[in-house]
């Protein structure tokens, strides 16, 4: 099913295309940046998480092997769910890429009230 399916005006699709684009660019960037960024790491995340499974997390960042499969999967994760979303390209496979990845830092370091990032 496509959006044209959907009985949308062409102004909510419009709102959904650009939407989608946005959404896929914020993915896609923060994708970039950490590929073109030589020696970048995310120990530094994992170690500051205070969330429900922080020793986990902290754990991760603490072995070395562990912490250089997880920067692979976050930096090319987050620049193919950028693309995907932005294209439209396997729009499925990318955004439950994205809800994983969000709920995975959500897990790590929740934005909530009195539970502050402690990097």
């Amino acid at each position: 099913m496509n959006i044209k399916q959907l009985n949308n005006t062409p102004w909510q699709i419009i709102a959904l295309t650009t939407l989608r684009i946005a959404i896929g660019w914020h993915f896609l960037n923060e994708g970039l940046v950490k590929v073109m960024k030589p020696g970048w790491s995310a120990a530094a995340y994992l170690e500051g998480a205070v969330g429900p499974f922080s020793s986990l997390f902290k754990s991760f960042a603490s072995n070395p092997n562990i912490l250089e499969i997880i920067n692979f999967l976050n930096q090319w994760g987050l620049v193919l769910v950028g693309f995907g979303i932005m294209l439209g390209l396997l729009i499925r496979w990318a955004s439950l890429g994205g809800m994983e990845l969000l709920a995975l830092y959500y897990l790590a370091n929740p934005p909530f009230i009195g539970v502050g990032l402690s990097l």
